[in-house]
């Protein structure tokens, strides 16, 4: 957990190019020819649950699509699940977030949710975007021993009198060390991976327009692809909203985490409410108890971190990781509690055995010797799209207060990536520069929890309000993006919408179907029920 959260976190920095407005890009691809998928697709596809058919194939683009002179290439690799109906409306692709997750192995192990959210009415299709997988992956590092030794410094801002300092210059090595060895960094930007989308739809040759679900960070991507090529969206949904303008402009990108307390103090209040299954309630304590309770052991982690007598240290700043990854959520917090019981009890060798049930290695995963790029990826994709930079520690202290400021569970332990993300050296060749207020061809569906710890409603709102006749669907839970606490009224408002082309009426609110802590009530159970309402049209 310790290597894991630190791994996430970081990055690299510098001179910005200049701001390029769109301009269609006339596709150079010549079709698709479909074929088997690798071993390790597969791998997914069945980890999911999946046992059709899968196809993969190479689409052949341009490495700089403002460079009209270079005959330099990039071959995306894709991903398809044709339509098991047989009749399909089109292809629907995917970006799950980040940036830097890589879209082909999220798909293979989600193809039966997507069937029930799409009414089994498409063909679902991903690529992985650039600077992921195996396209133009960002390796900052010659091999893994080198990134072992560069990683290692304090990644928490609040972890002790003297982290910010190790932070800053930590996070400008890192930054340094991708400038020296990602020598194709200027063409792993957003705007580039938005003209990658349209080939795509341009080598297809279907209806000609842009089918699309994206999520986290993809809601930035589909709000540059809506600005881009407003003339080429079919279906569009954004779920789980971070702000585009912020992502692009702004040296805190403080909002994003905004919710991210409410959410933490949701799981206490669900703890409260559903004992049985909350390892930390307690008869005689509220759910603020708990949370100061939870707090008051966390600090006296943070003077005296925890051990299990062998080789693993828990400290304050890993104590914050896990809990990030547990906001993401809601299904898990029962395990969470149990984690976190274990924890206070100083249990740790027992607590680590409850962390590895709760995040299994995957299957199809890349083996430990290999370099990992998930960190590099995720911030220097967001460090080339960043058009301001910073180069002083004084010059960016008011930007940690902003973003402490934003989240005391969180806060502390996200300054550490907007710090590289604010010294990276390289900068795509095009960044797009314009603003988000644009009609559609088509009305685009934004969707949000009433509480994201990482993308607030409120950014969702001001999206819908930008994006002329688009329809904001609130699902009234928590976690990241609205499959995180599902709804049977959510999920049927997407299909409607990819199916039969009906948008709900704007801020249309859903309550949550699957109760904080539930143990009978699950996501599967969820699709389950909507799959069967709609069997029961059909007859």
């Amino acid at each position: 957990m310790i290597s894991i959260s630190a791994r996430y976190l970081a990055l690299c920095s510098l001179p910005f190019s200049t701001l390029v407005l769109a301009a269609p890009f006339q596709g150079r691809s010549s079709g698709i020819q479909w074929g088997p998928c690798d071993a390790s697709l597969e791998a997914f596809k069945v980890a999911g649950g999946y046992n059709g058919t899968i196809n993969c194939a190479n689409l052949t683009v341009p490495l700089d699509y403002t460079n009209k002179s270079s005959n330099a290439t990039i071959d995306l690799n894709l991903l398809r699940i044709p339509a098991p109906k047989g009749k399909s409306k089109g292809s629907l692709q995917f970006n799950f977030g980040g940036p830097g997750l890589v879209a082909r192995s999220q798909l293979a192990q989600q193809v039966l949710t997507w069937q029930v959210l799409s009414g089994s009415a498409y063909d679902l299709l991903a690529f992985d975007p650039r600077g992921t997988g195996n396209t133009l992956p960002y390796a900052c590092y010659k091999n893994a021993s080198e990134q072992a030794l560069v990683l290692p410094h304090a990644t928490n801002v609040n972890a002790s009198d003297v982290a910010v300092g190790e932070a800053w210059v930590g996070a400008g090595n890192l930054a340094g060390a991708c400038a020296v060895n990602m020598e194709f960094a200027p063409y792993v930007g957003t705007a580039a991976v938005a003209r990658d989308h349209m080939s795509v739809v341009d080598a297809l040759g279907e209806d000609g327009l842009l089918h699309y679900y994206g999520g986290s960070y993809g809601t930035a991507l589909g709000a540059t692809l809506a600005a881009m090529f407003p003339d080429r969206i079919g279906h569009m949904i954004v779920d789980g909203v971070i702000d585009a303008q912020e992502y692009y402009h702004d040296t805190a990108e403080a909002e994003y985490i905004s919710d991210a307390d409410a959410t933490w103090s949701a799981f206490f209040a669900g703890c409260v409410a559903a004992p049985e299954n909350c390892a930390l309630a307690s008869a005689n304590r509220s759910a603020a108890q708990l949370e100061a309770a939870f707090y008051s052991w966390l600090y006296k982690v943070k003077e005296v971190p925890l051990g299990d007598n062998y080789s693993t240290l828990i400290d304050y700043t890993s104590i914050k990781g896990f809990v990030r990854q547990a906001l993401y959520s809601p299904g898990g917090w029962g395990q969470t509690s149990l984690i976190l019981g274990k924890l206070y009890e100083g249990k740790v060798t027992e607590a680590l055995a409850l962390l590895a049930e709760s995040y299994p290695v995957a299957a199809g995963a890349e083996p430990q010797d290999k370099v990992d790029t998930s960190a590099t990826s995720n911030l220097g994709i967001r460090g080339v799209d960043k058009t301001v930079r910073v180069q002083t520690l004084k010059e960016y202290m008011p930007s940690i207060e902003k973003i402490l400021n934003s989240s005391r569970i969180i806060g502390d332990i996200s300054a550490y990536s907007q710090m590289a993300v604010t010294q990276w050296k390289t900068s795509a060749v095009e960044i797009y520069g314009g603003d988000f207020k644009v009609k559609t061809k088509n009305p685009v569906l934004v969707t949000s929890n009433s509480f994201d710890p990482l993308a607030p409603l409120r950014a969702a709102k001001r999206l819908s309000g930008l994006l002329e006749g688009s329809s904001l669907l609130i699902n009234n839970g928590y976690g990241h993006t609205v499959l995180s606490q599902a709804s049977v009224c959510t999920i049927k408002h997407i299909r409607d919408y990819l199916v039969a082309d009906k948008l709900p009426a704007n801020n249309t609110l859903c309550e949550v179907d699957i109760p904080l802590f539930s143990t009978n009530v699950t996501l599967d159970a969820v699709l389950a029920q909507v799959e069967k309402e709609y069997a029961s049209k059909e007859r």
